[in-house]
């Protein structure tokens, strides 16, 4: 049995130690990462037919005990001298399953059902049911997206993400909502196998981020890598191009990412974007996005390079309108920066993306929604609403930076989405993370008929994504079925650098294999 000893958790508290028994041997992994999300740590398991028997050491304890088949589960906690249990009887679903699957299923939304009806023990745990029920994956849409294919009506999808995963109404609601914006921009299986998606991640930034996790360096620190970064990366553009167009391959959106692109010296930007148009084979109205998160690095010059080549959007990140917050999470520009920046992109005649974070440190329901009025009187073509996620790799996780509580979260999310539904904006992505603000979800928001296609594509997983640049992630989609191989470039760019010849011809091998 491990240590009963307190481990930290991702947003910065401590999980809480919790014993665990079951008469099942594999349960421990299945309910471990769900357990997370209500802030507890399975320290130890046991095999044993339930929690009379068990001795605790005066903390919780969770019980599991399974009847023979096809009978029903139980599930207990005992804390104090207390004990809330609640059974539910294993029955077929109204969809394909594994027998497995359905096991793992009936075991969370069990726990799940037992808070839901026992108001004493949710206070014992003081956490009520998570409004997404059972689900913990990134791309909950992806489900639905799978019913809807096979001809389930909305009635009845919203019944299997309710009643068979514990999805709270509000949720099911918008999910179904995002899946039917979703729906036109998505290829049937058979359809559009020749096209692909471009991300070229850029690793260097003006600034590191307090919330920052991705594999990002300092432009001032790591300058003299500039140079052998770009020459490496226009190889992998020209190579891996050239490889794709020549195998049929035709780009529909690309996305400039990183870090901070438009940081890098205008020369440079234009070079990057001359070795796409010229290796790629790109459709006539392909969707062209280039991350200009830093209002400040959106320069007249900048801007200009980028006008002449096809790109038709630009993302310009404030996370923030407040200027004390923007000063402790170390960006460098302020509420008129980005005002100018936003005007002069404006002009170009581009769409705009904007990024706003909810529960950064020192912000409360006050900031977020001046926030908001500020941003929406912009009247960008897009809003993504990022709950705060405390990873591994930011300074936030370093300094143990923590959460606002699960209720002021779960009020700042309510907020935010009445306020953009109220200027008239649709939710059309959504994804989820570990360790994220109220355990909630990071929603885009987009005026109606202007939807980010590459954001679509790019959560719903039905399309080939190439990923070049340094920690760039490709997703290469099986002719057939919707299933895929994941290929990762090194978030090192020093190895990226040096292994670039090989990283190449792996990503021409891999796309060779779906001709």
């Amino acid at each position: 049995m491990a240590e009963s000893g307190d481990a930290p958790r991702a947003d910065g508290r401590r999980l809480k130690p919790l014993l665990f028994v079951s008469n099942h041997a594999g349960d421990a992994s299945v309910l471990a990462d769900y357990l997370r999300s209500y802030g507890y740590l399975l320290v130890g398991s046991m095999v044993a037919e339930g929690y009379a028997e068990t001795e605790q050491d005066g903390g919780p304890l969770l019980s599991v005990v399974w009847e023979p088949h096809p009978g029903g589960v139980t599930v207990a906690w005992k804390e104090k001298g207390r004990v809330w249990e609640h059974r539910e009887e294993i029955l077929p679903a109204s969809f394909a399953e594994t027998d497995e699957n359905r096991r793992r299923r009936m075991l969370r939304l069990t726990f799940h059902r037992l808070l839901a009806r026992e108001p004493e023990c949710r206070d014992a745990i003081q956490s009520p049911p998570q409004p997404w029920g059972i689900l913990t994956g990134v791309r909950p849409s992806k489900m639905l997206q799978r019913f809807i294919d096979q001809g389930f009506s909305d009635d009845e999808i919203r019944s299997i993400a309710e009643k068979d995963f514990g999805v709270d109404p509000g949720r099911s609601a918008l999910l179904l909502s995002v899946c039917h914006t979703q729906r036109p921009h998505l290829p049937a299986l058979d359809e559009g196998r020749n096209r692909v998606s471009l991300y070229i991640g850029y690793p260097f930034c003006p600034s590191r981020c307090s919330y920052c996790s991705f594999p990002g360096y300092e432009l001032k620190r790591w300058r003299k890598w500039q140079d052998a970064c770009h020459q490496a990366m226009e190889n992998e553009i020209r190579q891996v191009g050239k490889a794709a167009a020549e195998m049929g391959f035709q780009v529909e959106t690309l996305y400039f990412g990183g870090g901070t692109p438009t940081c890098m010296p205008p020369a440079d930007m234009d070079r990057l974007l001359c070795a796409v148009q010229e290796s790629f084979s790109i459709m006539p109205q392909a969707e062209w996005t280039v991350e200009g998160g830093r209002p400040e690095t959106l320069t007249d010059e900048m801007l200009s390079v980028v006008a002449s080549h096809p790109v038709n959007r630009i993302c310009v990140n404030p996370q923030s309108m407040n200027p004390e917050t923007l000063a402790r999470i170390g960006r460098q520009h302020d509420a008129a920066t980005l005002r100018e920046a936003m005007a002069r992109v404006r002009d170009k005649g581009w769409r705009i993306n904007c990024d706003l974070i909810l529960g950064l440190p020192g912000e409360g329901l006050a900031e977020i929604e001046y926030s908001l009025r500020e941003v929406l009187a912009l009247r960008p073509d897009n809003v993504t609403l990022h709950g705060l996620a405390i990873k591994r790799g930011s300074a936030y996780k370093e300094q143990e930076e923590g959460l606002p509580e699960r209720l002021s979260g779960l009020e700042m999310i309510a907020r935010s989405r009445a306020a953009l539904a109220e200027a008239g904006y649709i939710p059309y992505y959504l994804y989820r993370q570990k360790d994220s603000l109220a355990g909630g979800e990071n929603i885009g928001y987009s005026v109606p008929g202007h939807e980010c296609l590459y954001n679509i594509l790019m959560i719903e997983e039905r399309q080939t994504i190439l990923g070049l640049g340094t920690g760039a992630g490709s997703k290469f989609l099986k002719p057939g079925d919707w299933s895929l191989e994941n290929l990762y470039n090194p978030k090192d760019m020093i190895q990226y650098i040096d292994r670039i010849e090989d990283l190449i011809h792996r990503k021409v091998d891999k796309l060779a294999n779906l001709v």
